[in-house]
């Protein structure tokens, strides 16, 4: 589709408030974060809970929580760590498929995962 944004730091860089407690973190080259090398460090790991958020949330976001709650796992949206380059009707939307698609309780906000200010 021609999308040559978020390929290189600052634009990759997580947010200061979401890198606590991250050692790993994976590049992705489509729309879905679940790729086999994330589906295979989950299972060694023994994650079931994947927080997810980034930009775009009615595309990459959706797609990823899509694809890790079909994957038998549990996906946490975080929303106010998501957006849409489409404006904020777009991540609207997003938010609202995504309550429809893997359970509203599982779109929540970072004050509910506890992650330090």
């Amino acid at each position: 589709m021609g999308w040559q944004g978020c390929k290189a730091e600052p634009d990759t860089q997580l947010h200061t408030r979401l890198k606590y407690g991250v050692d790993i973190t994976i590049n992705k080259h489509a729309y879905s974060s679940w790729q086999p090398e994330v589906s295979e460090l989950c299972e060694k790991l023994a994650v079931n809970t994947v927080a997810v958020c980034g930009i775009d949330t009615d595309q990459c976001v959706l797609v990823s929580a899509v694809d890790i709650f079909q994957a038998g796992l549990k996906p946490l949206v975080v929303a106010d760590c998501c957006a849409s380059s489409g404006g904020g009707s777009f991540h609207q939307a997003g938010l609202l498929l995504l309550k429809r698609l893997i359970g509203e309780q599982q779109v929540l906000v970072s004050s509910q995962l506890g992650l330090r200010q």
